[in-house]
């Protein structure tokens, strides 16, 4: 995204929030996505109790998933989040400890995210990512309902911007080389 798309795009998710047009797990991923850009599966394999907070730091522990270890959550990469996004995480993993999820809950859970269900349970009760999405059907998800509200970018003629959540990794990595961080 450029940094007028960004900016846009970031203002549209609140928008869309605050006036209920899109749901709570829409602008965490959102947030999780602009704060730290991982990659689709990475958000996927979260759970409630990978966000902590360290002398009132948020604190979200981001799986590795391209490790060549046993699964995802075997190794994490530590974010520190703006204490606006930590609260609406926080926020977010309370609403699901409210429905008696707990600490190992999915962050993203799939019957949250599929509005219709999945249409039968891929996972047993035992797996370890039981309750997850799929990471085909969060980015799906995700980006049908950004693209519903992506505003308009001049970069296509004031055409709607397309949006999908390895835009936010690739902006991620581009705004950290314009900074001048290193590989």
């Amino acid at each position: 995204f450029s940094e007028e798309e960004y900016t846009s795009l970031y203002k549209a998710v609140d928008a869309a929030y605050g006036t209920g047009e899109i749901q709570r797990w829409t602008v965490v991923l959102a947030r999780l996505l602009f704060a730290c850009g991982g990659r689709i599966s990475q958000y996927a394999s979260l759970k409630a109790k990978d966000l902590r907070v360290e002398g009132g730091v948020f604190v979200l522990s981001l799986p590795q998933v391209k490790t060549g270890l046993e699964h995802s959550r075997a190794s994490f990469i530590e974010f520190s989040l703006s204490p606006q996004t930590g609260r609406l995480v926080m926020e977010h993993i309370e609403g699901h400890r409210l429905n008696e999820w707990g600490d190992t809950a999915p962050l993203f859970l799939e019957t949250e995210v599929l509005t219709r269900g999945p249409r039968e349970q891929l996972r047993a009760d035992t797996d370890l990512f039981f309750g997850h999405c799929t990471q085909a059907s969060l980015s799906s998800a995700f980006t049908r309902v950004m693209n519903a509200i992506a505003p308009p970018t001049s970069r296509l003629d004031f055409e709607q911007m397309p949006v999908n959540p390895k835009r936010f990794r690739s902006t991620f990595g581009t705004r950290l080389a314009e900074a001048g961080a290193g590989k």
